[in-house]
């Protein structure tokens, strides 16, 4: 198991090296992928606004612990998903020192 592993790590140091070696890649804005990703980071951000009105409720309105993990759990990952939708660029950028939408 430690030497699959090894070589699990070898593996993505190396495609890692690569793809950091390779020319940029320029991505213009007007591709229908940037058009795409839009479209998802758009409706991702109105349907977490959505879950974090909900979860603010459910976590005031709840009268047990239960419902309040609950509703904790809920508003963490709400969060972790709006960072996600909205680092991913920033992240993609910073590892492939490309231009992106």
């Amino acid at each position: 198991m430690i030497i699959l592993k090894k070589k699990l790590l070898v593996l993505t140091l190396v495609l890692s090296g690569l793809a950091l070696a390779a020319d940029p890649l320029t991505i213009p804005a007007d591709q229908p992928i940037c058009r795409i990703y839009s479209l998802i980071q758009t409706i991702g951000t109105i349907v977490a606004v959505i879950m974090l009105a909900y979860s603010g409720f459910q976590l005031m309105s709840a009268t047990d612990l239960v419902d309040r993990k609950k509703a904790k759990n809920m508003l963490m990952y709400t969060i972790l998903g709006l960072v996600i939708i909205w680092l991913a660029p920033l992240i993609i950028q910073y590892i492939t020192q490309s231009t992106t939408c």
